[in-house]
């Protein structure tokens, strides 16, 4: 079994929106929204309790109050003008998908705030339109990365068929890492992986069967990039 870690992806975006507020608004406290998935969403339950793991540990920051949606753009914008109008000192949205961030940027804008300026977005799911959004800098970060863990399993059963049990790395039952795409990286990502083209990836390279000197899984996006340069 093969699941992100989605505690660890929602504290990590967290941590990355608290520090771009620190180096852009160094004079205000970090004032943190959440934009949540559902009650009934373990998904939506883990990434925030990532959030809040994040927080407790800055003295600063505080979360002024955590929204449901239903993930789409459309709750996304009804939930935002709701947290501009009631807490207008809000200059942290973090939210449990990309749609949900992109939808909050937009009432932002429209409401006289400058999104990665004076408010900060992050989200989740490396969407097209997310890194626009992050090129543009109007949103700081995507999570994402988790939709490899089909590649990753498939590379598993392979060596496994050829006698290299998993059962010892990564085990029978693992979490994978998510991995957050910035202005720092997204040029990068997008000029080798832009157009989704996987064949460009030769997966044997990740294989334990194909390298005997390798004793440890390579699963993470940074491997692949480094594998295509």
């Amino acid at each position: 079994h093969l699941s992100p870690d989605d505690k660890s992806a929602g504290s990590k975006l967290a941590e990355l929106l608290i520090a771009k507020t620190y180096e852009s608004t160094p004079d205000i406290k970090p004032r943190i929204a959440g934009l949540a998935g559902g009650d009934h969403s373990p998904v939506s339950s883990n990434r925030l309790t990532g959030l809040k793991q994040s927080v407790s540990k800055d003295r600063q920051a505080s979360i002024s109050k955590i929204y449901n949606t239903t993930w789409d753009k459309k709750s996304a914008v009804h939930a935002t003008e709701n947290i501009l109008r009631d807490q207008p000192d809000t200059n942290i949205i973090w939210t449990v998908s990309d749609a949900l961030a992109l939808g909050s940027i937009d009432v932002a804008k429209s409401s006289g705030r400058f999104p990665g300026k004076d408010i900060f977005m992050g989200g989740f799911d490396w969407s097209p339109e997310a890194f626009d959004a992050i090129k543009r800098g109007e949103m700081t970060a995507s999570m994402g990365g988790h939709f490899m863990e089909g590649g990753w399993a498939l590379i598993m059963i392979y060596d496994y068929h050829n006698g290299i049990d998993f059962k010892g790395d990564p085990g029978l039952s693992s979490t994978t890492n998510m991995q957050a795409i910035t202005a720092d990286n997204v040029h990068e990502f997008e000029d080798k992986l832009g157009n989704r083209d996987w064949r460009r990836i030769d997966f044997k390279a990740f294989s334990k069967f194909h390298n005997s000197e390798l004793s440890e899984y390579q699963f993470t996006i940074d491997a692949i990039l480094s594998h295509l340069n």
